[in-house]
């Protein structure tokens, strides 16, 4: 029997990524935990197509009465990570910070896991305020595709897609130079005063581009996240 493999090619765009951003339905200040669930409820709309393999927060005490940051205290450490199976997909972890605390390990980042992580450093409570985060940044992410093979053309290297269920999944970053250090996409989660934004940028263009599967999928995860109650902006392309 005659197997056929397909092979996409896709280039990297490092300075216009593709970008779409969304707010979620405002929460009270102190209500942490509800900005945990939408977290988590976001991560299980954009699971069919994007799923992180590592994950940076940036901490803080929030103030109850301003619904802002803290200044005179943080949490220590002030930043924290989460990393899940990066050999499996041939994902290397690109550091956001020079000398970063060492992240806590999973098999894998579900959204139940992720919001389990958040739980345990939102638990203490100071004079300053509640422990809160200010962002939660994806540092790797594994993407799904309809090939069995993804050509990086600017970086002249082929991924071989490892099969989940019943898709296909590449990830990255896959170096920490160049245009190797970019992810397919980036999420990044910013909470201020009690309501969470999302901003999704795309830097491996297949997942960009109008009329393939992979945008096709993309666009159909962005519209259960619609329908959930987070409100999209327009979108951006960056100069």
């Amino acid at each position: 029997m005659n197997m056929t493999c397909t092979l996409q090619k896709t280039r990297i765009d490092a300075d216009r990524p593709w970008v779409v951003s969304f707010t979620a339905p405002e929460t009270e200040v102190a209500d942490v935990a509800g900005r945990r669930a939408q977290v988590e409820a976001s991560l299980t709309a954009l699971a069919p197509i994007v799923r992180p393999l590592a994950i940076s927060v940036d901490r803080c005490f929030r103030q109850l009465d301003t619904g802002l940051p803290a200044r005179e205290i943080e949490p220590q450490p002030s930043t924290a990570g989460l990393v899940g199976d990066l050999a499996r997909f041939g994902a290397v972890l690109r550091a956001a910070q020079a000398s970063p605390p060492k992240p806590s390990l999973r098999d894998a980042l579900s959204p139940a896991i992720v919001g389990a992580w958040l739980d345990s450093l939102c638990a203490t409570r100071e004079a300053a305020g509640i422990a809160d985060w200010r962002s939660l940044d994806t540092l790797a992410v594994q993407v799904r595709t309809e090939a069995d093979q993804v050509e990086l053309t600017g970086l002249s290297r082929t991924l071989t897609a490892v099969r989940e269920g019943r898709g296909g999944w590449v990830a990255g970053p896959v170096d920490e130079h160049g245009f190797g250090r970019w992810a397919p996409m980036a999420l990044r989660w910013s909470a201020e005063y009690g309501r969470i934004s999302l901003e999704l940028s795309v830097h491996w263009m297949r997942w960009a581009e109008p009329g393939t599967k992979e945008q096709d999928m993309l666009q159909s995860a962005l519209a259960v996240l619609e329908s959930s109650g987070w409100t999209r902006a327009e979108y951006v392309r960056r100069a």
